[in-house]
């Protein structure tokens, strides 16, 4: 009986997985049937459709139920599958619980490597890791940022997320402890050869992302690396699409495809740097 609830998913066509929740009815009764049977759930299961398709996961039920359905970030999800350069090397920083990571392992990268601070998020990962022996995804357990060294790091109440404690991002919102993480800069970590030279760098790091490009400045300018930014802020869109810009990039909103607008009330959203040949 557990085993088909948690392949339930499975009977329904992944083109329809996104649309039940904007149905009101539907919507309803797939929150009664994961009330009734499903809230509480922990299990591994592989992902059968979309972009993710074939990756095993750690499921845990309600949390990550986007993730079990194949349609977390769907957009962004089918777009950095598309994006993954074959055999290239692509870095993940703020890798969450690894879902972009595993898209990218899947989609033909050599390596891929998953940056993260979050104890919750680096033990799922390493799970991630044992799960999917013969994908080459590499747990990286650090902050990513513009400086070298231990820092305070903030976690917020839901335990997955968080951010560095001296950060000028939401310096109102709440969190429930700190703790000491190692703080790394994409540069060093090259030049180390901790990591080959990255074709493609995904960037989610909940403020801090004109950092991340900072530390990262050297590999950006002389190697070119596809960029995907996700940004908090509107100010943070506008600086970090100029900050590209300025480095001979064509910026435009992942989900998109246009020019990030400032006058438009702010979404979070993506934005997709090329290197102008």
């Amino acid at each position: 009986m557990a085993g088909w609830l948690e392949k339930s998913v499975n009977l329904i066509p992944w083109w329809m997985r996104d649309h039940i929740r904007k149905i009101p009815l539907l919507a309803w009764l797939q929150r009664r049937f994961f009330a009734r049977f499903l809230a509480g759930r922990h299990f591994d299961y592989q992902i059968n459709a979309g972009p993710a398709k074939g990756l095993w996961m750690p499921i845990s039920l309600p949390t990550d139920k986007l993730i079990w359905t194949g349609t977390y970030e769907k957009v962004v999800g089918e777009k950095m599958g598309r994006l993954t350069p074959t055999q290239g090397v692509c870095l993940d920083i703020g890798s969450h619980r690894g879902y972009m990571a595993g898209i990218m392992a899947l989609h033909g990268a050599a390596q891929v490597h998953c940056f993260e601070p979050m104890p919750d998020n680096i033990t799922h990962l390493q799970r991630l890791q044992q799960l999917n022996p013969e994908l080459p995804l590499y747990v990286q357990p650090y902050a990513m940022g513009n400086r070298q060294g231990d820092a305070r790091f903030a976690i917020m109440p839901e335990s997955s997320m968080g951010k560095l404690s001296d950060s000028s991002f939401q310096v109102e919102a709440a969190h429930v402890t700190e703790i000491n993480v190692a703080v790394r800069r994409v540069d060093d970590l090259v030049a180390e050869g901790v990591v080959m030279i990255p074709q493609l760098i995904k960037v989610d790091v909940e403020g801090a992302e004109l950092e991340v490009l900072a530390g990262a400045q050297q590999t950006i300018e002389q190697n070119r690396p596809i960029m995907v930014i996700e940004v908090h802020s509107s100010a943070l869109a506008v600086e970090c699409q100029a900050w590209l810009q300025e480095r001979g990039y064509r910026v435009e909103v992942l989900e998109t495809g246009a020019v990030y607008d400032p006058t438009q009330p702010y979404r979070l959203c993506h934005l997709l740097g090329l290197p102008v040949s």
